[in-house]
Parts: C-alpha cells; structure tokens; sequence
C-alpha cells in the first residue's frame, strides 16, 4: 500500500498518550486557573465525561510546536538555557503543586556553544548564516549578560490573543501558572502569548515578588485543599460570567473545556454549550450597550435584566463597572 505524509502526519498526533486517571494528592500548576470543581474531580480520579478530542489534542500539540520554536530561537541568540524543570511547592498542611516550566532563558549568552548547536540541527544554510550575524549583535549589545528569566509559552487564537491584547493582563489562570514558576525559582518570567493565526506575539511580565499574586496564589492553594480534605464538591461555576475588564458577558469558556462538561451542565458537547448560552450572552450584552447609552429600558430588557439576576450577577455592581 502506498504511503502518504498526511496518514504519517495525522497517525503520529492523534496516537499522543495522556497520563492515566487516577486519585492524586497533588496539583499540577497548569490546573492553577481552573474552577475548583474541575480540579476536584481530577483529585479524586473521576473519569472525565468529555475526554480531549482530537482537534483538541492537535491544538495542544500546536503548542508544543511553537515551543519547540521559541527554544530554537533562543539557541540561535545564545540564551537558552534549560527547559522543562520540575517545579514543586508545598505549603504547610496543604496539597503539592507542581510543573514544569517551558523555559528559563538569559545569562551570559554561549556563543560557541549556541553556534555548534546550530550547525548539530542541519538548518537550512540562511538560517545558519544569520544565527552568526545574531550572536555578534548579542555580544556587542550584552557583554555583561542578561537577567534570566521564565518564559512561558501560550499559543492562542486570535479572539484570545486579541482579549490579552486589549487588556493587557494574562487570560485565566496563565498568572498563576507562571507565578508558581517565578515564585519559587525566585526569578521574573514572561507569560509569550503567540498567536495561532498570524504570529502575532506579546509579553506580559510576572514578578515573583508580586504580593498580590503571591496571596491569589496561596489562596487558591488552601481553598482546593479544604475542599479535597472535606471530601466535598465544590459548587458548580455559572455557564455565564460578567468579564470586568471587557465590560460585558462571556461564556464561561473554564465551564465549556471542562473534562466533566457533561456531568456537570448537562450538554452532549461544547457545540450543544454554545448553542445553550451564546444567545442569552448577545441577548444581555445588547441590554447593557443600551444600559451605557443611557437608553430606556422596554419590557424584554427588564425582563433579561431579570435572566442575569435570577443567574446569581449583581446588577447595580455591573452598572457600576460600565
């Protein structure tokens, strides 16, 4: 049978292994901006009802690829130096939390030992020839050095990357993520939010020193924990939640990914989600564009206004962030 690179191509994704389900005493640091539910059941080994699907898998995989990239980069500059080291902290009487950092980068870049490592990838001879012209602009511009520092990768779309853009602060949980990292390798690191779509690229710095994420951080911790020790499930989060920052209602889109979708809000899929909610989203963002205008409110507005409170969302509180 003859053989195609698309069959290699889509083989080689989709046969990716994930870790095996099973109670664990431990948080990973990627769950760190999760609802507490979802890292609950993930404690106590709850098979999920909505594993990854392939497209899914394949995004993931999209990141690792840009990683890949990024380490290449900062090989050819002659400030790469490690990846991939395991991150633990425990707080006293609480669970673990661990991960591993993408990269950590800066130093006294390695000349000689970034332009063998290039020749060592067989990279095409232009890419081989401007990683010399890089490196002589690197020791000229830092001979002392350069502060090292975490960098986190996050490849996103363009609605995400154009959010993180707009506000400036990193999409829900990618803070404390990063923090775990900085706090406890007690160096600075950059949340890199590259775009999927058109390589867009912006930083947002982390400072391990930050105290109001050092208190987000442990806060999150101890709550997780007194959930996992009472053995008790945390409260279901809203489908739908009012973003601060944007002024408007969102698709609680921690909700619409989750393992236990199914279990937990009753759909078949994120599909059957975003038919459920994304027309009360339009239908009450459009009640509050009225609301800033300072239009009148008609029967059917008051009547969404209703929706949202009925909902559990503060409505004087919203008029007032508006």
């Amino acid at each position: 049978m003859d053989w195609t690179f698309s069959k290699i191509w889509n083989e080689s994704i989709d046969s990716r292994q994930d870790r095996p389900i099973a109670p664990r005493n431990r948080i990973w640091a990627s769950e760190l901006g999760k609802p507490f539910i979802e890292i609950y059941l993930k404690l106590i080994g709850e098979i999920p009802t909505n594993p990854p699907n392939n497209r899914a898998i394949r995004k993931f995989e999209a990141g690792n690829l840009f990683e890949w990239i990024v380490k290449l980069i900062l090989i050819r500059c002659g400030i790469y130096q490690e990846s991939q080291k395991w991150i633990g902290y425990v707080m006293p009487h609480c669970l673990q939390v661990s991960g591993k950092l993408d990269h950590i980068a800066g130093g006294m870049p390695k000349y000689d030992e970034a332009a063998k490592l290039i020749d060592d990838l067989m990279l095409p001879e232009s890419f081989t020839r401007a990683t010399k012209a890089i490196l002589e602009h690197f020791k000229k511009e830092y001979p002392n050095g350069l502060e090292e520092k975490i960098l986190e990768i996050k490849s996103v779309s363009s609605f995400g990357f154009d959010k993180a853009e707009a506000t400036g602060k990193p999409m829900t949980g990618h803070d404390l993520q990063a923090f775990h990292y900085a706090y406890n390798e007690k160096k600075n690191a950059a949340i890199v939010y590259i775009c999927r779509d058109d390589l867009r690229l912006m930083e947002i710095f982390i400072d391990w020193q930050d105290p109001i994420l050092l208190e987000k951080y442990q806060k999150k911790i101890k709550e997780i924990t007194d959930w996992y020790n009472k053995k008790e499930m945390p409260p279901i989060e809203p489908a739908i939640l009012f973003d601060e920052d944007m002024g408007k209602f969102t698709k609680n889109f921690g909700a619409e990914y989750s393992a236990y979708l199914t279990k937990l809000y009753g759909v078949k899929d994120q599909l059957e989600f975003d038919e459920k909610y994304s027309p009360s989203v339009e239908r009450w963002n459009r009640v509050l564009g009225r609301i800033k205008e300072g239009k009148e409110m008609t029967d059917n507005n008051n009547q969404a206004l209703a929706e949202m409170s009925a909902a559990g969302h503060n409505i004087e509180l919203i008029k007032s962030k508006l």
